[in-house]
Parts: C-alpha cells; structure tokens; sequence
C-alpha cells in the first residue's frame, strides 16, 4: 500500500499544473466507476445472543437505536442488554458490546441473589457469560436453569441453542471459526481439509443431539407457543447444517452449495416454520419467513426448475403461500400503521420473490405511504425500479424519501440517481452534504471524484478529482478488511487508473488496471481501461 500512495500523491502534485487530457478520453470517461451503494436485504434466520431471531431487513444501526431507546425506559431489561451487545459486536463496537454483556452479567448474578430458583435469569447469565467467552460457567448455568425452571421451556431452549452451537465451533481453530457459518456458500478448502480434533468432533456430535431432546422437551412444555416452534426450526436447519460437516469430516465427502441447502431448507425446517405462522397468524415476520422458506424448499425439492412460479408449485406448498399471502393482506389492512405498513413490506419482498415485481412496487409504495420511516421498504421499492425506471422518476422517488429523512445515505441516494440524468453539479452538492453529515464514509467523496472524472474534459476537474482520490486513499487505510473494503478499493483503483490515462500517464493506468486484474482477473472494467490505451 505504500506504492500506492506514492501513486496518488504523485497524481495530485502533477494536477495541480492542469495537463491537457489526450485524445480519446472520451472513451476513457465512460468508464468511470461510480461506487454502489447496498441494496441487499436480509431475509431469513440468524442465531443472535443464544436464540434465533427473524432477519427482516432492519438495518444493525436503526436497531440498534431502537434497542438504546427501550433500555434508557428499562435500562434493567437483561434480554434488551444482551440483543444489544450482539449487535454491537456485527456492528464491530466490540468495546461497547463487552459493556452490555458485562452489565448483563451484573444484573442477571443480582437477580439469582435475591431469588436463586429464577431459571430464566440463570439462562440470561448463561448467555452473558457466553457472549463474553466463559464457556464452562455458561454450560453450568445454562444447565442449573433447566433443573430450577424444568416447566419453562425458554430455560431448555436456551440449553438447547448452546450446546448445539458453541462445541461444534470449537472443533475449529480461531483462524478458521470466522469462516464456517451457517450459510448456503461452500466452505472454503481451508475449512473442508482440516480434520478437529477427535475428542472435539466427539463431543461436538454429542452436544447437538443432546440438543435436540432439549427442543422437543420445550416444544412438549409449549406446544401452544409460536416462538418455541421458531427456535426449534433455526434448530433443525442448523443441526442439518451441522451434519454435513459432520458426515463430510468422517467419510470425506464433499460440501455443495446444493447438499447446503437442502439442509437449511429441510421439511423439518419449514414445518417448525410454518407451524409459528400458524399459531400466530399476525405476526408478519413469522408469515412472511413460512412462505419464504415454503417456496425455496419446494424449488429446491423439484431440482431448481426453470421460469418456476408460485401457481407451478405442488398443490401443499401453493396452498401454504397463498394463505400465507392472505395473511399479509388482510394485516395490511390493520389500522396500526406500523403493522399495516410491516405487512406491505413483507408482502412486497415475498412479490420480489416470485418474480412479480409490479405487485412488489406497489406494496412497496403502500407501505412507504403508511409509514415513511420504513427504510427497507424504501429500499426495495428503489431496487424494483432501477431497471425499468427512468432517471427522472428514480430523482423523484430518491427527492421524497429525502423529505421523510435526511441521512448521509439518502443523499448519496439521490446523487447516485442524478448521476443517471447526467446532472453532475447537483449530483456532487449531494454528495458533498453526505460527506459532511458522515466524515468517516469513504463512498462520498469516491463518488465525487468519479463525478470530477466524468467532467474532465475541462482540465481542471482533473485536480478536483486528484484532491478527492488523495481523500479516499487515506480513508482506505483505515477501513477494516472485509467485502466492503475489497469492493472500495476496486472501484477506486479502476478510477485511479481513469484518471492517470486522462493525465497522459500509460504505465501508471496499467499498473492500477492490473492491479485490479490481479484480484478480478475477469473485471471486464479493468481490460476495457487497458484496451483504450491502444
């Protein structure tokens, strides 16, 4: 990264004199990388804090407010403390998390204090001294819950998550724990050509059907229970998981993406989920998550057939979705309009789903008009338009959200659709207010300086470009590894490699293009960059 910086220090002391750009960059100009903003919705089940939880889209940070709101009314609120602390940590503020855990702990030993037979407030203890890696301790309590609340089927299925979860995650180096979870991606050959332990295979294999008396005995104390029938659903998809692993590290078979899903979407799965629905039928995200899983699993069950629909379903499957969507319509109609609004958006994704985006964008726009605070339903309303929408239409979508809330990201929103009306000035005033409401985001001035590129046919863009690429640089440096990083770095590296093109610099764009050649050997950017010089 040194070299790197070299490189664009140099770049912004050369500008600075202005160089004619040569002949040809306008091909050069339409190439420019603008940075993507995420669109990505979560769907699903994930296991947080020792239960498992539906993921419905909200984003770590709108929850994470929410979370400190209830706890400044019930700042004792074990459980409150505990889901913050989990999403403290996703959200890499490890210190904070700790505090949340450490408080928990605190208050949970308060409580078995005062009252030693609480089995819920020793299952919260087990989860706090879990989270902050006491294993043992949160084994030990976790299991002296069951024996002082065996009638409350939380203290069992807080055993349960535990001992299906932790051994199995210990059966691999710390090295190698961040890359097995629970997903429909392949593992990586460092996961699948390392053999555990024997003693930690063993018991890995034994916690988890432990584990499973342990779900059935809550589902025999609550039958009547919804949330007893998700938390064993999130069971049975991670104990299929799990046994993949399991079968692959006995008899060296391989790990699919296909055997995976099979797994995550079992029957077994989809009946614990579909059961939820069932015995609360107005809980959106139970519906929603039923349906969800019902469609994938039938497609999954017919080998992925082509141009499937919900109406090319087996006749159960069908049946279940469009009582499900039923459901979703008549909450839709609530006259909470936090609920109805909730409805539409779950409503919508499961549209997106099954390919019927025109039902989806009305949905969408039904919930957004409810209740305009609801980012995700923004969301996924703005990305069933960006193929079909003009940019004048995505300018007004992206004008009125901005009405309803004015975010550093609803800004780079609207300068991303502005971009598509060619509108640079306006496109870089907005960037420029989101730099300022978020100075630690690297994506506004990445998306200035793409902007100042695409404008370079007056010369002295090329230093308004120089300036904001030195910017990114240095706030590159600082970015944790991951995706996002990965993704940044790209985009800013094809853009250097513009910008030394336009500033009559060969041998410096096709170090910059080769350099993202090198981790993207297939970027067609990239090549197209290189292809312009000749």
């Amino acid at each position: 990264m040194k070299k790197l910086l070299v490189a664009v220090t140099s770049i912004a002391a050369l500008y600075l004199q202005a160089a004619t750009p040569p002949s040809g960059s306008n091909r050069l100009r339409e190439l420019v990388v603008f940075p993507e903003l995420n669109l990505t919705f979560n769907f699903g089940m994930s296991f947080q804090g020792g239960e498992f939880v539906v993921n419905d889209g909200t984003t770590p940070g709108t929850e994470i407010s929410r979370l400190r709101q209830a706890l400044k009314r019930r700042p004792d609120n074990i459980g409150l403390l505990l889901r913050l602390g989990v999403l403290l940590g996703k959200n890499d503020e490890t210190n904070a998390s700790q505090i949340c855990w450490r408080k928990a702990e605190r208050l949970a030993r308060n409580r078995i204090a005062a009252q030693p037979q609480d089995g819920l407030a020793l299952t919260e203890l087990g989860e706090a001294l879990w989270q902050l890696d006491k294993d043992a301790e949160a084994e030990h309590d976790y299991r002296q819950a069951v024996l002082v609340s065996s009638n409350d089927w939380r203290c069992w299925v807080g055993l349960g998550s535990f001992l299906a979860s932790e051994p199995f995650g210990l059966m691999f180096p710390k090295n190698l724990r961040d890359q097995v979870g629970a997903s429909l991606q392949a593992p990586p050959p460092e996961v699948l050509d390392y053999r555990p332990p024997r003693e930690a295979f063993q018991r890995a294999q034994t916690s988890l059907r432990e584990a499973s008396r342990y779900f059935d005995r809550a589902i025999t104390l609550a039958p009547a229970e919804p949330e007893v029938s998700l938390h064993r659903a999130g069971y049975m998809s991670v104990s299929n998981w799990e046994n993949c692993f399991f079968q692959h590290f006995r008899t060296g078979r391989n790990i699919d993406s296909t055997q995976l899903a099979a797994a995550l979407l079992s029957p077994e799965t989809i009946a614990n989920l579909q059961k939820a629905a069932d015995l609360n039928p107005k809980n959106y995200k139970f519906v929603s998550l039923a349906a969800y899983f019902t469609y994938f699993g039938a497609l999954l069950q017919a080998h992925w057939p082509a141009h499937a629909t919900v109406q090319t379903l087996p006749d159960k499957a069908r049946r279940s979705i469009r009582i499900a969507m039923t459901r979703l319509e008549n909450l839709s109609h609530s006259p909470d309009k936090h609920t109805a609004a909730a409805a539409l958006e779950n409503l919508g994704f499961l549209q997106m789903a099954f390919h019927n985006l025109p039902a989806a964008r009305s949905d969408f726009r039904r919930s957004v008009t409810l209740d305009p605070t609801r980012d995700t339903a923004w969301d996924l309303l703005l990305a069933t338009m960006l193929r079909s929408a003009s940019p004048e239409k995505l300018v007004s979508l992206c004008e009125a959200r901005l009405k309803y809330k004015d975010s550093e990201r609803n800004h780079l929103f609207l300068a991303k659709a502005l971009v598509r009306e060619e509108k640079w000035s306006k496109a870089a005033a907005q960037a420029e207010i989101a730099a300022k409401l978020e100075t630690n985001n690297v994506v506004p001035p990445l998306l200035m300086a793409a902007i100042a590129l695409k404008q370079s046919a007056q010369a002295s863009y090329l230093t308004t470009a120089a300036v904001y690429m030195k910017q990114v640089y240095f706030m590159l440096q600082k970015m944790p590894a991951g995706k996002e990083k990965t993704d940044r770095v790209r985009e800013f590296s094809l853009d250097c490699a513009i910008y030394n093109a336009l500033s009559n610099h060969p041998d410096l764009t096709k170090d910059w293009a080769n350099q993202v050649l090198k981790g993207f050997p297939n970027d067609e950017t990239a090549k197209k960059i290189l292809e312009a010089l000749h």
